[in-house]
């Protein structure tokens, strides 16, 4: 693939901008609703932890596209309580969001906003067709309304497979896919290095969140 640079068209100028519209069941899930507000609506320019920095981060085609990662929006513990760390200080305890929602709707659609059960912190999803895998382990909190162009355009962005060139199945490519898990593994619990993650998934372009609000 060839890199984004002023030689092959490309500038910050002429990069493609969108915008998405969600509804959010506020009745049905009022604890994911309020946690996806809380990033909505936060005033990045009084050092409020804001969507307006945020990024489009990862995708599993077909299924969902997940956004919502923060800059400098950290998990840290104090004294066994984890708690929400922004540009160096604790903003706000996280909240819990363990819900009975009621409906418990299935991912049977596009457009839906979506969420994991077990995390608390900014990150979301939205499906990009019927997506009963993640049924039981997320949960429905919205729809979108306007800008399935957008969503369209977003799901051409390329990702990261983490396949190797060998065939699938092949023991050279399982030894491959193995090989790299054992890479991550050690980087990241032997050298305590943070750049060692499981890049699969991970879109292949930038895609930052510019702004956001409610109307």
């Amino acid at each position: 693939m060839e890199p984004l640079n002023e030689a092959n068209g490309y500038s910050s100028k002429n990069a493609f901008k969108g915008r998405l519209v969600f509804g959010v069941y506020g009745k049905e899930s009022p604890k994911a609703a309020e946690n996806f507000l809380r990033y909505v609506r936060a005033d990045r320019s009084n050092g409020e932890p804001s969507y307006a920095s945020g990024q489009l981060t990862k995708m599993e085609p077909g299924v969902f596209l997940e956004g919502g990662k923060i800059a400098g929006l950290n998990i840290i513990n104090i004294g066994g309580q984890e708690e929400l760390e922004y540009g160096g200080e604790v903003v706000a305890p996280l909240p819990s969001l363990l819900e009975a929602s009621s409906g418990d709707r299935p991912h049977d659609r596009r457009g839906l906003l979506t969420r994991d059960r077990l995390s608390r912190g900014p990150e979301f999803g939205v499906t990009l067709g019927a997506a009963p895998s993640l049924d039981g382990s997320h949960e429905v909190f919205g729809r979108l309304l306007q800008g399935e162009d957008v969503l369209a355009r977003l799901e051409k962005v390329p990702v990261y497979g983490g396949q190797s060139r060998l065939e699938e199945g092949s023991l050279a490519s399982d030894a491959f896919k193995a090989q790299n898990r054992a890479l991550v593994y050690i980087g990241k619990n032997v050298f305590r290095d943070e750049r060692a993650v499981d890049r699969t998934g991970s879109l292949m372009r930038r895609v930052d969140i510019l702004s956001c609000g409610m109307l």
